[in-house]
């Protein structure tokens, strides 16, 4: 049985918290960078609290950002019947 070459390239991701928020990303992003992609994602949603942020160069040459933001709390709301 022949094993088959993977097309599939792994990427070597670095881990760092920047400003509090967990960030993943491939080696070919800087700090600065990291920390310009922290604010972008923040100033997109304002009013969530941003936990954690991938950065992915894109196959045609962009940037992909994955981000999770802390859950909402909510309040139950009790519905009383009058039957």
């Amino acid at each position: 049985m022949r094993r088959m070459k993977s097309a599939v390239t792994l990427r070597r991701l670095n881990e760092m918290k920047i400003n509090g928020v967990e960030v993943q990303a491939d080696e070919e992003f800087s700090v600065d960078e990291l920390k310009y992609y922290v604010e972008v994602a923040k100033s997109k949603f304002p009013k969530m609290t941003l936990t954690y942020l991938e950065v992915k160069l894109a196959d045609d040459g962009g940037v992909d950002l994955n981000y999770r933001f802390e859950g909402q709390k909510f309040e139950r709301i009790r519905r009383i019947t009058g039957e």
